[in-house]
């Protein structure tokens, strides 16, 4: 509810938004919402992962995800 919130307060500033609940700790997340963006505006400009999470060991640290291809 709270992400469908600021959704709305982006659009009615004039914005464009879509919610997603994926996380990005893990493929499946990241990808859906790579999928979600590419539905609401046919293709992805760039990607911020701005998460602040510092796990060790984390992803980055054991080979994960942490680079996107191109489409």
């Amino acid at each position: 509810e709270a992400a469908a919130n600021v959704v709305e307060e982006i659009k009615k500033a004039g914005g464009q938004a879509i919610a997603n609940g994926g996380s990005v700790s893990d493929a499946r997340g990241a990808k859906s919402m790579v999928e979600d963006a590419m539905k609401a505006w046919g293709r992805v400009d760039i990607l911020i992962n701005n998460v602040g999470t510092n796990v060790p060991g984390g992803a980055n640290q054991n080979g994960g995800v942490h680079r996107a291809g191109r489409r």
